[in-house]
């Protein structure tokens, strides 16, 4: 066999002894130097190194070479003698008749005809042999001839042999013996012949390349020796592979088993031997090997009798074992046993396929000592190898070396350099033999390198694919090769509804798993397997996210590899069942996410084994997972566990177990094959091209060539194109792809497009870019583009003005300013210039917002991003110096982050992975304050990223990602979707520097915000402060009035938000009050905080873990529970009873008795009993009884495991705190059909509440996630144990402050405010990192949907709120105070108490019970780490009120009020309006009486009548009696008003217009038609008429037509169709005024001085087509005079389109009748006060005709307006509406009418 290594670089002409081989100093090899008579290396010399005399320089002709001195060369080794002009006499004469010549020659070309090669004899007598030019006839060729002359064996010249020798470098060896003498060429025969004795004369010399007639030799020579001995052929084969470094020319001995013991080498055959190394007497038994025969052992081992072979040494063998290894049972056993100086390869673990490779002697190994280990599977042939050098022995196993254990190095104790040190197969002194067989032993006395028993190995053994039974490569497809196919499933392998998704993998494409993973249906594969998959990782690894699980689940009999330490990329070979009794981990291999990694795992019947990129990394016996009928194989997904999140490519599946060797070699070629493949270059360039340096995979390297660098530089890509006009440069590339020693080399053919202008400015164009849309700053604007030059001008220059190479950018208040600049690019040779417009949006002028992570994070906040605001002093840390984001996916981890612009004006946020990959992490915010979209994206082609930054390229509509790598390089990618990214290039963008920043602050980033923008977040993440305390309102009485002072007063809050506070009055002020003496009073109150106890040394109460509270209203009691703790893991007591405290006051919970009302001696009569670990107890009013609800775990087995919640209910609500009063405690149950989905793992801290009508419990669970995650589900009230819905996971652990040293959401508690569901939940280890997370929902909401549920991104509350002198907030639970103020009460730990306490947290007793106050901010959401001075600080602690107290008088006064019968609604939204219904007050009066008033009681008032503020409210009611006012109080709630805008659906013609029949010409007349419109969220609605469109307006042709009315609103438009029938326009006569008919008035006879009266008047006008029209109201009455007597004769007049028309009646004025002078006699008939009761005498009643209106014209005396009748300085207001619009003004009085059309 030929290595291919070395075949290719002898090829290759340049001789590099390559170390397939150390070689020792054989007995053979010393026989060999014995014999040798002169050796020729020609290191600058021609010196012989046996110190004969040196080779001499001659010419054809045999004379002397005077033209200059030896020249040499690079040769075979070290140095060569050149030859052409010279040749070379050896002066080795008359030698004898047994010789040995070899050298290694290297011709220029081809050979001449008779050109010497070399020449023995001499010329004179002719008696010679010698290689020569085979040519004929003057010619030439490579073909050299063999051949020989003399006088009596060969009279003539006579060819023995021929060969054809090419320029490289070939051996040549002649040997002789006293019969015959033989011709090899690379240690073959050319040629043989009876021997001449041509060196047995005195004058038989040896001649190098010249001879005495011929032409000399051209090339180079070396290495020759010439030995007294005569070779054999197979020494001279030998002698030519050592040479070559092929250590088959070192084998000594090999053992095929075709023919017994022989040895094939022919040296002494191996003995049968037995334990103590006795012979075997019995029969040696052949089987079937792995090639021809095999040696069965097991009675009897081999001794092969090889024995001090020396320090350099190699055995291999193959070996095929019965079954597993007993301790110690050999395998194979160099050296001897006394004294004691071996190597072997034993058993190492009885019962087990593990062996060991160890050694003892006196100095290396003083005692038995392992060097390393190595699994060898029973059933299949294995090929092990043992090597050794002076410093190293190594074992092989199928052609991998086996690593050292931890603190060996394998130094050499060498086993074989000794008498007595032998070689044993299977048997040595003391142990029992090995059982199987064995077959092709080889010895060598040389150390074989790594690459060369690899090669050996893959020779043997043939392509190792060839057993694939099934291959996925996913191109699109789910499928296998043979169209069988993979089943998407989601985690609980229930299938996934969405769409497969494919990305590019590591061959082709590759299937991207996260939300799903892959059942390959490939069940029952037998014991016999191999499974492979090349992986990508998104990033790091959750603990058990699972990457492959081969088996099944119930019952568990699995393998799996999953994560091991969450947030790492640490996974773990694991397996369970089928003989391993709990979870076992054979391996912890890391697959980072770096790049592709190759996962195998293999399968026999006694072992498995994982393998990552082709190295072992665990192994144990098998479980058989694939040999049950359910056994499947599942990739990134199991029944339990978070799915792998990253792609998958090249799964292949195998009936047989691979072995190491086999794995080890498919990956190298997979790798190389899948990297060349995947490497591309243009083929065709005009610009700088990037070339790749490391492969698709991550995993390799590439290097490249160019034949032609100065059109393409392969170092850098920069490319110089041929001038304009000249032709393309033809570049060929070469790229060498690096795997450690493996490589693989692709070229590719490039053109190199010669230049043109008209083309290429197209080009300048299109890359110029400013890498800006949204701009703050002044801009850098580049004056060239490639060889271009480029202009620039802006669309509005008082915002960016350009001056020289600078956009000088000016911000203004308001509005966001868009500004278009535009760059003219110009270019030598090209026709005309280029513009290109970039499209920029100013920012409107405010503060910068800072981005930063933290060098010295706080527990559990690694990798988060901080924020800071501008000031004028730098930045100001916000959100208490937290981070406001964290990672869920990847490492979770920030390197940097920094936020960006996107294309919509909205935000990102960028983030380098913090696995220092090449993956970043995007976010969207629209406000900065919630984040969405977190996507990871790898960026190809660069690793190690360390900065980002993104950019918006508004003109190209891009974004460009900005990264450095670890080497401080900038590369620039671009994403058009921020999802996907291209491959990167180098780039010249610099990161911004930063000064001014937090001192924790690294990679900080500045993002410029607009005024509106930074006040939000501001708002948001600012510490919040009180900001001052309403003071409550002053109080009037009347002397001996009852007077009550407010209970609360509201309190304000720097966000805007507030709330009620309670006030304690001054006692003695209070007692100063008299109100039976008038005068005033001040009585001073004192704010209350929120009851708290916050000081570390100074909680509620000690050692109680689990602190849950509660109020029971209807009793007026509060309640406490929680864990009681253990102290210490042997701690006798803890964990192990419930407890209760009573009291009526939070603050007497402190003191209160503890009651044990239950504990672990409980069991149910049928020896079920519960173990220690009771712990989280909760106590709930569900339905009509209180139940306590708290978790513990059976008795015996795993207690963890068996931890579920239970319930105990209390019979007597009046005795809680008595045991007696509890029943049996019963365990909660999932619904039927849900048992597998939850309360099926560990379970534990359950809680209960109340929403939208719905009872529900919410607890932490692991069946379905196999992490800590919290769990709903709905329960009945009337039997809260059993649930009546299936169970939802609505939280598991996803960001890194849940991932600390435990993965854990745990502990919910539920409070409700404002329509809102708060879920606070505990999260990571019960250490420091412990913290408090939140989820929100609505009320309204579907609670078991986990959409339903939001997580707040980060943390509420950590040991960083508290500076760390508590630590580990957390399992909460939320009560409120007397004032109904919502109060946490948490554990933490106080740090100087915790210090002395190390160990498990779990088991330290130092949590105590604290609590605070939660404020509601005023966006809503709960704050639960303010503290009490920042609920109130101190100088608002102080209110007053002023009592004024009037003396009375002596009737009977209300002296109080008090509120009976609370109104029917107390629960309000901002916006409405107090409803009092269903109010009951009474009043109290100053002798004693007591009056009940109702909602509407007059005098009754409420305060205020509408709400304007959320938070809990107070109404004031007001009743006054007299002059007397008494006030009570209502309290309400307030919430912020949710209002959604309803949104236009459709409209509706409710109501036809009055016309629907048109003419032509016509325009639409909507009258009388009524419009409705309707909603999604509110009753429809009547349109404004005015506010409706229709089409067409104006009719223009006859037939049935549609109108389309249309009506818009909030941008959104409806239709309705309405039809009318349109006719032909009628031409008519026209219609003209031709008369009016007058009918009288009743009054036609007047006293003088009355008014004229025209009551009962008409007048109707009379038309020429007959039709007749009332126009009393437009008609004008003329010639009245009050004062005339006699009859006058009243005009009547009526104008109608420029044509009047009069009549008349008559009326007799007489003298005035009987009275007093100057008085007129009243009319009966008018009112008895005509001043005030007639129409128009100054009554403002807005009913009456004409009230209220301006006189028609002229009008300036005062009148009230109207139609009036002017007589004279009287003016009388007609009293109908018919005469109201007639304006009488004597004879010379017009009234303007409004005209209107007939009809």
């Amino acid at each position: 066999m030929k290595s291919k290594k070395f075949i290719s670089g002898l090829l290759a002409g340049a001789m590099v002894l390559t170390s397939v081989f150390t070689t020792g100093w054989t007995e053979a090899e010393a026989a060999e130097e014995d014999s040798l008579v002169a050796s020729f290396s020609f290191e600058d010399a021609l010196t012989d190194s046996q110190g004969g005399d040196g080779a001499a320089m001659i010419v054809s002709g045999l004379g002397a070479y005077r033209d200059g001195n030896p020249t040499f060369e690079e040769g075979f080794e070290g140095k060569a003698v050149r030859l052409g002009d010279y040749g070379l006499k050896l002066n080795k004469t008359n030698i004898g008749d047994n010789f040995t010549l070899s050298m290694w020659v290297k011709p220029d070309g081809i050979f001449k005809e008779n050109q010497v090669v070399a020449f023995l004899g001499f010329h004179n007598p002719e008696q010679w042999a010698g290689l020569s030019g085979g040519a004929l006839s003057g010619g030439s060729s490579e073909e050299c001839k063999f051949w020989a002359h003399d006088e009596s064996v060969y009279t003539s010249h006579t060819t023995l042999g021929t060969v054809n020798i090419d320029t490289q470098w070939h051996k040549v060896t002649i040997t002789a013996d006293e019969e015959n003498m033989t011709a090899y060429v690379d240690g073959v025969e050319i040629g043989s012949g009876a021997t001449n004795h041509p060196l047995a004369q005195e004058n038989g010399d040896i001649y190098i390349g010249v001879n005495y007639w011929d032409s000399i030799f051209s090339g180079l020579v070396d290495e020759v020796k010439v030995y007294s001995t005569t070779s054999t052929a197979d020494e001279v084969r030998k002698d030519y592979l050592r040479d070559i470094g092929d250590p088959e020319g070192s084998r000594v001995a090999s053992y095929s088993f075709e023919e017994g013991l022989s040895n094939s080498e022919g040296a002494d055959a191996a003995d049968a031997i037995v334990t103590g190394l006795g012979a075997y007497e019995g029969e040696v038994v052949y089987e079937d090997g792995f090639k021809g025969s095999a040696v069965r052992l097991g009675d009897y081992g081999l001794r092969l009798n090889q024995a001090d072979l020396g320090e350099n040494f190699s055995v291999s063998m193959w070996l095929k074992a019965d079954g597993t290894f007993p301790e110690n049972q050999v395998l194979m056993f160099l050296g001897y046993h006394s004294p004691e100086q071996w190597l072997a390869v034993s058993g190492n673990k009885s019962g087990t396929s593990n062996c060991k490779f160890w050694a003892h002697d006196g100095s290396e190994y003083t005692s038995h000592t392992t060097i390393s280990t190595m699994n060898i599977a029973s059933g299949g042939w294995h090929q092990l190898t043992l090597t050794g050098s002076e410093s190293t022995v190594t074992a092989y196993l199928d052609g991998e070396a086996v690593a050292y254990s931890s603190g060996q190095d394998g130094a050499s104790n060498h086993p074989l350099a000794g008498e007595n040190q032998d070689i044993y197969i299977g048997v040595n002194y003391w142990d029992t033999e090995f059982e199987g067989l064995v077959d092709e032993i080889e010895v060598y006395d040389c150390t074989l390198s790594a690459d060369y028993i690899a090669d050996a190995y893959a020779e043997a053994t043939g392509d190792p694919k060839e057993g694939k039974i099934a291959e996925y490569t996913f191109e699109d497809s789910i499928a296998d090769n043979n169209g069988n196919e993979a089943s998407a499933v989601v985690s609980g392998l229930d299938a996934y509804n969405g769409d497969v998704k494919y990305e590019a993998g590591f061959r082709g494409e590759a299937v991207r798993l996260g939300d799903y993973g892959l059942q390959l249906n490939k069940k029952n594969l037998g014991e016999n397997f191999t499974v492979s998959m090349w992986v990508k990782p998104d990033g790091t690894f959750a603990e058990n996210q699972v990457l492959t699980l081969l088996g099944y689940h119930d019952p568990e009999q699995w393998l799996a590899v999953s994560g091991n330490k969450s947030g790492t990329a640490n996974c773990k070979f694991w397996a369970n069942g089928g003989g391993y009794n709990t979870w076992t981990t054979l391996g912890t291999p890391a697959v980072n996410a770096d790049g592709w990694h190759q996962l195998v795992i293999t399968g026999t019947d006694s072992t498995v084994t994982a393998y990552l990129d082709g190295v072992q990394t665990g192994s144990g016996t098998s479980n058989h997972p694939l040999a049950q009928e359910n056994g499947d194989i599942y990739l990134g997904v199991n029944n339990w566990d978070a799915e792998f999140t990253g792609l998958m490519d090249d799964v292949e599946i195998y009936g047989e177990a691979l072995t190491a060797g086999e794995i080890s070699r498919i990956y190298a070629e997979d790798l190389l094959a899948a990297d060349l493949e995947n490497l591309t270059v243009p083929a065709e360039v005009s610009w700088d091209i990037s070339l790749p340096a490391a492969g698709n995979s991550g995993q390799t390297t590439v290097t490249w060539t160019s034949d032609k660098p100065e059109f393409i530089n392969a170092q850098t890509g920069e490319v110089n194109r041929p001038a304009q006009g000249e032709e393309a440069e033809t570049v060929t590339l070469t790229a060498v792809i690096s795997n450690g020693n493996d490589q693989v080399s692709k070229t590719f053919t490039v053109s190199v497009l010669p230049k043109n202008p008209d083309e290429d400015i197209l080009v300048y164009a299109d890359q110029l870019t400013l890498n800006a849309g949204f701009v703050s700053g002044d801009i850098r604007l580049p004056e060239t583009a490639g060889e271009a030059e480029v202009k620039w001008s802006s669309a509005d220059p008082e915002v960016i003005a350009v001056e020289g190479n600078t956009a000088k950018v000016t911000r203004v208040d308001g509005e966001n300013r868009k500004v278009t600049l535009t760059a003219t690019v110009t270019l030598e040779g090209a026709s005309e210039p280029r513009t290109k417009e970039f499209p920029l949006t100013v920012l409107a002028a405010g503060p910068d917002l800072l981005t930063y992570i933290s060098n010295a994070p706080a527990t559990g906040q690694n990798g988060g991003m901080k924020i800071a605001g501008e000031g004028d002093e730098g930045f100001s840390v916000l959100h208490s110096n937290q981070p406001v984001l964290y990672a869920s996916k990847g490492t979770k981890s920030f390197g940097a982050a920094q936020i960006f612009r996107k294309a919509d004006g909205s935000f990102g946020v960028v983030a380098t992975d913090g696995g220092s990959n090449g993956n970043l992490i995007f976010f969207a915010s629209e406000d900065l304050i919630t984040y969405s979209d977190e996507t990871l994206v790898a960026i190809p082609g660069v690793t190690g990223i360390s900065d980002a930054n993104c950019v918006y390229d508004s003109a190209n509509e891009v974004y460009k990602i900005f990264v450095k790598d670890a080497d401080g390089n900038v590369w620039v990618s671009e994403s058009k979707d921020l999802v996907t990214a291209g491959s990167a290039s180098v780039s010249d963008y610099t990161f911004r520097s930063v000064e001014g920043t937090p001192e924790d602050a690294v990679h900080p980033y500045v993002t410029a915000l607009t005024q509106a923008e930074y006040d939000a977040v501001f708002t948001k993440f600012a510490s919040i402060s009180n900001t001052g305390v309403q003071a409550p309102a002053n109080i009037e009485i009347s002397q001996g009035e009852e007077y009550s002072l407010p209970e609360m007063v509201t309190a304000e809050y720097s966000d805007g938000s507030s709330k009620q506070l309670g006030v304690e009055w001054d006692a003695d002020d209070l007692a100063k009050v008299d109100t039976s003496v008038p005068g005033e009073y001040t009585v001073n109150g004192t704010v209350q905080r929120t009851v708290s106890y916050t000081d570390p040394e100074e909680p509620l109460i000690e050692e109680r873990a689990d602190p849950f509270m509660t109020y029971d209203a209807e009793r007026g009691m509060y309640y406490f529970t929680g864990s009681y703790p253990t102290n210490g893991a042997g701690g006798a007591d803890g964990y192990d009873r419930l407890v209760i405290r009573e009291a009526s006051t939070i603050e007497g919970l402190a003191t209160a008795q503890e009651i044990v009302i239950w504990d672990e001696s409980w069991d149910d009569g049928e020896g079920n009993s519960y173990s220690q670990w009771i712990w989280a107890p909760e106590l709930h009013k569900i339905g009509d009884y209180w139940y306590i609800i708290s978790t513990a775990g059976t008795n015996g087995g795993d207690r963890f495991g068996t931890l579920r919640p239970f319930m105990m209910r209390c019979t007597d609500p009046d005795n809680i705190t008595d045991p007696d009063s509890w029943e049996a405690p019963e365990r909660v149950k999932p619904m039927a059909g849900d048992e597998k989905n939850c309360l099926n793992a560990m379970s534990l801290d359950m809680t209960y509440f109340e929403a939208d009508g719905h009872s529900y419990l919410a607890w932490a669970d692991f069946t379905q996630t196999g992490i800590s995650s919290i769990y709903i589900a709905e329960t009945d009230p009337s039997n809260p144990t059993q649930l009546i819905s299936n169970c939802t996971v609505i939280s598991a652990p996803e960001y890194s402050w849940e991932y600390v040293r435990a993965v854990v959401n745990e502990g919910p508690a539920v409070f409700k405010n404002n329509g809102k569901i708060y879920m606070a939940f505990s999260a990571s280890g019960t250490g420091s990192e412990y913290c408090v997370g939140l989820l929100t929902a609505n009320e309204g909401d579907n609670l078991l949907d986990a959409d339903s549920w939001v997580k707040t991104n980060y943390p509420v509350l950590t040991s960083t709120d508290f500076n760390d002198e508590v630590s580990g907030p957390g399992h909460n639970s939320f009560t409120v105070d007397e004032y109904g103020n919502v109060i946490i009460v948490y554990h933490a730990r106080p740090t100087s108490i915790h210090a002395g306490h190390g160990g498990d947290p779990l088991q330290d007793p130092c949590r105590y019970a604290y609590l605070q106050p939660v404020n509601i901010a005023a966006d809503g959401s709960p704050v639960l780490n303010m503290t009490p001075e920042q609920e109130l600080a101190d100088e608002y602690m102080n209110v007053s009120v002023t009592i004024k107290v009037s003396a009375s008088e002596a009737e009977k006064t209300l002296t109080g009020i008090t509120v009976t019968g609370q109104p029917s609604k107390t629960e309000y939204e901002v916006g409405d309006k107090f409803d009092p219904s269903g109010i009951e007050v009474t009043a109290t009066y100053s002798d004693g009486d007591t009056e009940v008033l109702g909602a509407d009681a007059e005098g009754l008032v409420f305060s205020p009548e509408e709400f304007t503020e959320a938070g809990p409210q107070t109404v004031t009611v007001l009743y006054t009696v007299g002059n007397v006012t008494r006030t009570a109080s209502v309290n309400v709630t307030v919430s912020e008003k949710v209002e959604e805008p309803a949104v236009l659906t459709g409209i509706e013609i409710t109501t036809q217009p009055s016309k629907t029949e048109y003419e032509v010409g016509d325009a639409f007349e909507p009258e009388g038609m009524v419009v409705t419109a309707s909603y999604d969220k509110k009753d429809p609605q009547a349109v404004d008429p005015d506010k409706l469109t229709f089409t067409p307006e104006v009719f223009s042709e006859a037939g049935e037509q549609t109108v389309t009315v249309s009506y818009t609103e909030d941008g959104i438009t409806m239709e309705a169709k309405l039809q009318v029938t349109v006719t032909e326009k009628t031409v008519e006569p026209e219609v003209t005024l031709e008369s009016i008919k007058v009918t009288p008035p009743q009054k036609l006879e007047y006293k003088v001085g009355q008014d004229l009266d025209l009551t009962g008047m008409t007048v109707t006008a009379v038309y020429s087509d007959g039709e007749e029209k009332d126009v009393t109201a437009q008609a004008v009455v003329s010639g009245f005079d009050k004062d005339l007597e006699g009859t006058q004769q009243i005009e009547v007049s009526y104008t109608e389109n420029d044509v009047t028309v009069k009549d008349s009646f008559e009326v007799t004025v007489t003298a005035a009748g009987t009275g007093e002078p100057g008085t007129v006699d009243p009319d009966p008939e008018k009112p008895e006060n005509p001043d005030t009761d007639k129409p128009g005498s100054g009554s403002t009643d807005s009913d009456q005709p004409g009230a209220g209106t301006s006189a028609p014209s002229g009008d300036t005396d005062g009148t009230d307006g109207g139609s009036a009748v002017q007589t004279g300085d009287t003016t009388n207001i007609l009293p109908t509406a018919a005469a109201a619009a007639i304006a009488l003004a004597g004879a010379a009085a017009v009234v303007v009418l409004k005209k209107r059309k007939r009809g």
